[in-house]
This record gives C-alpha cells, structure tokens and sequence, in this order.
C-alpha cells in the first residue's frame, strides 16, 4: 500500500480518512473504496454513541450493540454486548451473543458457524468481591488445524485482588496470615 506524502491535500485526505476509518486508504483506491470505509466509520461513530447513551441510562449494567460493515478485509457483523449486575452487585450476568455475515463461506448461506455466544454468571462469595464463583460458556477459541470454534465451557473459583504499588501487595499478605492467624485461634478454642 503506497500513500504520497509529499502532496499536502493527499496528506488532509489521508487524515480525515484515517480520522474516520482507522486506517488509511492507497493512493490508487477509488472513489467507492473511500465511500464504503467511511460509511464504515459512520456507522462506528454511531454505534458508539448510541452505546454510550444505554450504559448512562442503565442503573445496574450496560447494553452495547455491534454493528459493523462489510469491508474487503471483515464480515458484517451484528451483535449485542451485555452486563447486569443484581443481588447487590454480588451477582454478575455478561454475554455477548451476535452474527457474522460472512457471504464468502458455505456458499454464501448462511450456516450456524456465523453465529456466536459467550455468557458468563459470577457470583461474588466475599463482600469485597476478592473471592469469586463464575461459571461460563466461550466459543472464540479455535483449532489452529481446523479453523472451527471449539466451546469453553467451565466452572472456575477465583481469587482476585487490586494492588497500586509494591506496598500494597505485601500489605494484602500481611492482613491474609492475620486472618488465618484469627481463624486458627477460633478452632482452637471450638475444640476445647
């Protein structure tokens, strides 16, 4: 892909392009090239927005839809993102279900490898949110050999913590051994 540099309003072109597409163009694209892409960063600029508007106006989550054209390099795709959080905020709901129209595979039919859905559900077990129960269900992981999703499907326990600086990670193992040090003297004292 070549671009001229040297020609200032092939420079602004470039810029605008870029500004709306993410991506430049080739000198020798046509008019219908730079139309679609820009179409494309349109409908993107939108998307955001109306996204933006739904996460304000939800409480407890946010709703986010995925529009994307056709380019010669992706499939149109359309989606939903979404994420509630209920019972307090210990219980969290994401998916992300949606539509690949990719015209080039099976013939141009449509088949169900064009349709994708994840969802997770967690569930926070402390009132910190550190410990953590999460069950899932993920079909973007691929066989290299064969190109075809493979579902992720689990349950998983997990521990997660937040640390600014060096300080704070060793001040969260120093409180960890006061709590077993808590929880031991408590046995201790059951069994006696």
């Amino acid at each position: 892909m070549a671009i001229d540099t040297t020609n200032p309003q092939n420079r602004s072109k470039q810029f605008f392009i870029f500004l709306l597409t993410n991506q430049f163009m080739p000198d020798d694209a046509s008019n219908e090239d730079i139309s679609s892409s820009v179409e494309s960063g349109g409908i993107g600029i939108l998307t955001n927005f109306v996204n933006n508007f739904l996460s304000r106006q939800m409480k407890h989550g946010g709703v986010g839809l995925v529009y994307k054209n056709k380019t010669q390099q992706s499939a149109a795709e359309y989606g939903l993102n979404a994420n509630v959080q209920f019972l307090n905020d210990r219980m969290i709901f994401e998916t992300n279900i949606g539509y690949y129209d990719d015209n080039t595979s099976n013939g141009g039919k449509a088949s169900i490898d064009n349709f994708y859905g994840d969802f997770s559900l967690e569930y926070l077990i402390t009132k910190k949110g550190n410990w953590r129960v999460k069950v899932y269900n993920f079909n973007d992981q691929y066989v290299l050999e064969s190109y075809k999703r493979i579902p992720g499907v689990g349950l998983a326990l997990m521990y997660q913590q937040e640390f600014n600086n060096k300080n704070d990670f060793s001040e969260a193992f120093k409180d960890a051994k006061l709590d077993l040090k808590k929880k031991e003297k408590k046995n201790k004292k059951k069994n006696k």
